[in-house]
């Protein structure tokens, strides 16, 4: 153990002073002045600036030691649990919240490096999938860039549910000393929210069965009704309101399994291009309503990707339903496919004449019900959910997606799927912003 040092001036500081001080006198008495001054000034000097520098040293291990007790006393205080450790993973710090959660102290955790390993053992597991959340059942990635990473983790024994920030410390030269890791207990908040998916998840199922009915019904009824203009109508308008509460409530079904981590992909070899045509041909008819042109350009030649066709054919349904309900009388949806340089990567663009989204609104779009304050003036129904849904399926394919859009000229939105499956995510994560 390092010997801890004292805040007094060290006995052989006075010794060398009083000894310094001795000399000066001597030389003063003993030696000719003009070569006694000079010898006593760079003694005295040099016995200033020793005293000087330890002072300034005992000054420092104060100023240290006040300013780690404040900062430990704030930590103290905080409701979340704090834990700093080296890049070798050795706990240095643990608060009292962070001990309670984990049920291990600081000086138990700090015997020895957490290791992947350590998650078997019943004293170290809850902490140890706290430092690396990968290895707790469920991970929810919450932030976009490097730094802070934030990230939502489930365990199961005991059940908990955690928001860790992690964030990095850095020494003058800009290397890493220190992590930084802050665990927020959301658990009660979770079980709250999660009866309130339960009750949506009932309700929607309980919905899906009889809207379904309706809507066959009405199909019947369009069928068998042309020649009676006037209750053929009726029943086209009925079916088109049946289908829309069809598509409201396969959203809150899909958006409730993405959160529980169980949307589910079944990934397999795929023409991209020729889903991409397929879906181009089945959105025309929808265009011809608002004689909204639908074209498609790519690769002739097959381009094959990793994936679950359903999943991607959901994405690209939400993508495409937007850009048709929310364009112009007259205007146009294109759908392209490309290769993007120097990457195992495809990229499709979808890009629309519509009424385009305002800027400051733009980086909610992939949040859980949100809608932009246009939209909702153009169409008031919606759940807010497909650009959710699109963005999870189209991570859980390793892929990204972005939006570009200006008011009254259009909006293009865009994602990549890996032509490589080895980037594909191992596991199902849910994505989500806040």
């Amino acid at each position: 153990m390092t010997p801890k040092k004292s805040n007094k001036i060290p006995l052989y500081i006075w010794l060398i002073a009083a000894l310094s001080l001795a000399a000066i006198i001597a030389l003063l008495i003993m030696a000719p002045i003009f070569l006694a001054l000079p010898v006593a000034i760079i003694i005295l000097a040099s016995t200033t600036l020793l005293i000087i520098e330890s002072v300034h040293g005992i000054a420092s291990r104060i100023t240290a030691s006040f300013t780690t007790r404040q900062f430990q006393s704030l930590i103290e205080t905080i409701r979340d649990g704090v834990i700093i450790y080296t890049p070798n993973f050795k706990i240095i710090f643990m608060n009292t919240a962070a001990e309670e959660l984990t049920g291990i102290t600081k000086d138990a955790a700090a015997k020895k490096a957490i290791t992947p390993e350590l998650a078997q053992d019943p004293a170290f597991g809850i902490i140890t999938q706290i430092i690396y959340p990968t290895l707790s059942p469920t991970v929810t990635q919450i932030s976009e860039g490097d730094w802070p990473q934030v990230v939502d983790i489930t365990l199961q024994n005991p059940p908990l549910v955690l928001r860790t920030i992690l964030n990095q410390v850095h020494d003058e030269a800009g290397q890493v000393i220190r992590f930084i890791k802050i665990v927020d207990n959301r658990t009660r908040e979770s079980s709250i929210l999660e009866s309130k998916r339960e009750f949506l998840d009932t309700v929607a199922h309980q919905l899906r069965t009889p809207v379904t009915a309706i809507a066959w019904a009405l199909e019947n009824i369009v069928t068998e009704t042309q020649d009676n203009p006037g209750v053929h109508e009726i029943a086209e308008d009925g079916l088109e309101t049946a289908r829309a509460a069809l598509d409201m409530i396969n959203g809150l079904l899909q958006a409730a399994r993405i959160e529980e981590g169980k949307f589910g992909y079944n990934f397999k070899t795929i023409d991209i291009a020729h889903l991409l045509e397929e879906t181009a041909t089945r959105a025309r008819a929808a265009g011809k309503k608002g004689n909204i042109e639908i074209t498609y350009s790519g690769p002739k030649e097959a381009v094959e990707v990793h994936a679950d066709p359903e999943r991607i054919g959901i994405a690209l349904a939400n993508i495409i339903s937007n850009a048709l309900e929310y364009n112009r009388e007259s205007g146009f949806v294109n759908i392209t496919l490309e290769e993007v340089p120097g990457k195992p990567f495809v990229r499709i663009v979808v890009k629309d004449t519509g009424v385009g989204i305002p800027q400051e609104e733009q980086n909610k779009l992939f949040t859980k019900f949100f809608r932009a304050s246009n939209i909702t003036d153009i169409a008031p129904d919606g759940t807010g959910l497909g650009l959710y849904i699109t963005r999870n399926i189209i991570k859980n394919h390793g892929g990204e997606i972005g939006i570009t859009s200006t008011l009254e000229r259009g909006t293009t939105v865009w994602f990549t799927l890996p032509t490589d499956p080895n980037l594909i995510p191992k596991r199902e994560t849910v994505y989500d912003t806040e």
